[in-house]
């Protein structure tokens, strides 16, 4: 019987991949594993997952007087943005179903936008998450 402790699980997680080197430095290989969490003091059978990646839009700046110069990187995100609201809406629509979870489907969502250096400039450079 192994105790395993981890930390910072809201905050990306960072506390289990300590916990994970660690149980592989010790050549620990537990063939099953309870994740203890207070999800409203209950017990839950179990819990959705997520996976998240950055993706980045890189175009051409330019000074905003000549837009014909440039690619705009925010311009071209945003389209990128909009086709995963549109994959969010077909997963609510009509997705995979699992009525164990309160909210059945697969979710996706922007989570986080950033890019352009100033106002008067066509941004190169456009970032956002993707959960």
């Amino acid at each position: 019987f192994h105790l395993a402790l981890s930390y910072d699980e809201e905050v990306g997680c960072i506390g289990v991949r300590d916990m994970l080197a660690d149980l592989a430095d010790r050549r620990i290989r537990p063939a099953a594993c309870i994740v203890g969490e207070p999800t409203m003091m209950g017990l839950v059978v179990a819990h959705k997952g997520r996976r998240e990646m950055c993706c980045r839009v890189r175009g051409r700046e330019a000074h905003s007087s000549r837009t014909d110069l440039g690619i705009n990187a925010i311009e071209h995100g945003a389209h990128l943005i909009a086709q995963v609201q549109r994959l969010a809406g077909m997963e609510a629509g009509s997705g995979y179903r699992d009525p164990g979870f309160e909210l059945p489907y697969t979710t996706l969502q922007c989570s986080m936008v950033a890019g352009g250096i100033a106002p008067n400039t066509v941004p190169g450079d456009c970032r956002f998450n993707v959960e």
